[in-house]
């Protein structure tokens, strides 16, 4: 399978957060099927291919939205554990 081809240069909208930070990541090995977002910020990725209530930020409902000045708030789930043997 081929290497996929980045594209790090345009910029895209986050449906998430809103930021104009996302990347595409990833192309699929077919050419013009389908692209891999990723949020630098938020972490929220997506594929080209789903609906726009997952890839459109002015289609994504209000309560998946994350306001990216409030994301040192979150908390991590699930918390990591210490290392076993650790002392």
């Amino acid at each position: 399978m081929p290497e996929p081809r980045h594209d790090g240069d345009a910029a895209l909208e986050c449906p998430r957060c809103s930021t104009k930070a996302a990347r595409i990541v990833a192309r699929s090995p077919v050419p013009d099927v389908w692209t891999m977002h990723l949020c630098p910020v938020c972490f929220y990725s997506w594929r080209s291919t789903e609906p726009d209530y997952a890839t459109k930020a002015t289609a994504l409902a209000p309560r998946f939205r994350i306001d990216p000045d409030r994301l040192e708030e979150g908390a991590s789930v699930p918390g990591v554990p210490p290392l076993l043997g650790a002392g």
